[in-house]
């Protein structure tokens, strides 16, 4: 099988934001509408080139940054080259994120009209004052017009929350929680508030300008947080994120399950067989690279058996699914608890449980998941 055959997800990097948020560390810069119309252009160009590698996507994730926040020629310049090289029969999910503040009716005409199906929204908290901390320019006021929009339009949502600001309590971010419940939105993402190099956040951290949660007080919420939303018949299927049955993410399925995928843009990633590679961070290399169409990658690796096992179990285990361990056997013609022999006692000591061919973190370990993947790998 050509190893073209086997990639199921694009994904599509917009590394450009009217803002930068304090917490964020995602490869993004505020740029000019010139500067970003001839990022388009060559995104189009990338798109095009790689055209084969799109014959069996099933998902489409354009992410960011802010996607959003590209002009309606942009995004209709990159939605034409999609339909160009992509058969839209076969795909079952075309995510974008979006800021509220961008949440439109004509937005949102667009974007269907353009065969999306499903929106991440970074709500990150209903509160003004959190919001105005996390350095967010969106309000409790705009949160409720986008929802009122939202209510007339057939279209998906993900919304994500932040928690671990200094001030934060379970009551506090409950009263988040609930907002989206009342909205009714079908997956709900909540992350713990981490601090990142080269991010505001950090930089205040280091002069003592800013604290965060404990890690003890933060793990309280997550699973407080994790009772009232399964309390609420939402699926905790993967660490971070909780769905109604049928809404969870497809495009970010296939990370945790170790698909395959191709990355599109300025720093995108992408995972085809052994290979793991990103393009480069700089514009100016990645328009070179593109140009000469060379293979002028920031990162560039081939993963060894071992490595690749590794990563399997790393990804498997962020779902409350699991890793399959006769699906592990298939894809790598070993017996799981050979290769990683510390499995055993992981297991006795109940952060794992081993059930129907699953090993899985409970959900009450969730927390401190890479805590345990590193006792296995």
């Amino acid at each position: 099988m050509n190893n073209t055959d086997i990639i199921k997800g694009l994904y599509i990097h917009i590394p450009f934001c009217n803002n930068i948020c304090k917490y964020c560390d995602f490869f993004k810069i505020v740029a000019s509408e010139k500067f970003i119309f001839k990022y388009c252009d060559y995104l189009t160009k990338e798109i095009h080139l790689k055209k084969e590698y799109f014959k069996n996507i099933r998902t489409i994730y354009i992410g960011g940054g802010t996607p959003s926040t590209l002009s309606k020629e942009n995004l209709i310049k990159i939605f034409n080259s999609l339909r160009k090289v992509i058969d839209f029969n076969n795909i079952i999910e075309f995510t974008i994120e979006a800021n509220p503040l961008d949440i439109t009716p004509t937005f949102l005409e667009l974007i269907i009209s353009n065969n999306v199906t499903r929106l991440s929204i970074g709500v990150q908290s209903f509160s003004n004052t959190k919001l105005e901390a996390l350095g967010r320019k969106h309000n409790c006021n705009d949160l409720r017009n986008m929802f009122d929009i939202l209510r007339k339009i057939p279209i998906n949502v993900s919304c994500d929350l932040i928690f671990g600001l200094e001030k934060d309590t379970f009551k506090t971010f409950k009263k988040d929680i609930k907002f989206l419940l009342n909205y009714k939105v079908k997956h709900i993402s909540l992350y713990a508030l981490s601090l990142e190099e080269k991010t505001i956040f950090m930089k205040e951290f280091k002069t003592n300008n800013f604290k965060t949660l404990s890690g003890d007080e933060s793990f309280k919420i997550f699973n407080k947080a994790c009772r009232l939303l399964r309390n609420k018949k939402y699926v905790h299927y993967e660490i971070s994120n909780f769905a109604k049955k049928g809404y969870f993410s497809n495009h970010n399925l296939l990370y945790w399950n170790n698909d395959n995928y191709i990355g599109i843009g300025c720093a995108a990633s992408s995972h085809l067989g052994k290979l793991r590679y990103t393009n480069p961070k700089k514009f100016k290399d990645y328009y070179e690279m593109l140009e000469l169409k060379s293979k002028k990658y920031y990162e560039f690796e081939e993963l060894d058996l071992t490595e690749s096992m590794k990563e399997e179990v790393m990804l498997n285990l962020r779902k409350q699914s699991g890793i399959d361990t006769l699906n592990f056997f298939d894809k790598y013609h070993k017996n799981i608890f050979d290769v990683f022999p510390n499995l055993n006692s992981v297991i006795s000591n109940k952060l794992l449980k081993y059930k129907d061919n699953h090993i899985f973190i409970p959900e009450s370990k969730f927390y401190i998941s890479n805590y345990i993947i590193n006792k296995i790998i």
